[in-house]
Order: C-alpha cells, then sequence, then structure tokens
C-alpha cells in the first residue's frame, strides 16, 4: 500500500480524508496557536476540510504562511493576538 500525501491527492483532483476516506473540499478555517504566553488566531486560513468526520489539512504553502504570521507575532508581545489570514502584508 502506498501512503499519499495531500498534494499528491490534489493533483490527482481526489482529495480523500486520511482517516476516513470522507471526501475533503475546499473551506477556510479558524487556526489557533499558543506562542510562550500570548494565543494566536488566524482567521479565514484556507484548508481541506472532510464533509464527513470535519478533520482539516493544510498543503505546505498555507503551513508555511501560517508559520510567517506567527513569526510576525512573536514581535508584537501581546496576550492575545488575532490576524486574517488574507489581509497581512507580503515580505
Amino acid at each position: 500500500m502506498t501512503i499519499k500525501t495531500m498534494q499528491d491527492l490534489c493533483s490527482e483532483n481526489k482529495k480523500l480524508c486520511f482517516y476516513c476516506k470522507g471526501d475533503m473540499e475546499s473551506s477556510q478555517n479558524t487556526h489557533f496557536s499558543e506562542l510562550d504566553n500570548c494565543m494566536v488566531i488566524i482567521k479565514k486560513v484556507p484548508c481541506y476540510k472532510c464533509s464527513q468526520c470535519g478533520e482539516i489539512v493544510y498543503t505546505m504553502t498555507m503551513v508555511e504562511q501560517i508559520e510567517k504570521i506567527i513569526e510576525e507575532v512573536k514581535s508584537i508581545k501581546k496576550e492575545v493576538v488575532i490576524m486574517d489570514y488574507f489581509q497581512r502584508k507580503e515580505t
């Protein structure tokens, strides 16, 4: 049996959940991360969401963007930071 990544599944136009094999659909999600003493909330993050079990999967590009946003937040030094995935400046 060959295990495929989400990138492989997307390129074949077959988006199947890793867990339940349900259909993965394009969606948006709110991503929560805890960073030291700060809670980071990123709204409207593009993702694939399983229509059957609700599992959320991000592509590598999405993960890299989330990591960039979290790096920006490190300099803000607030207790709670809420950012919009699409409304930040590109660097």
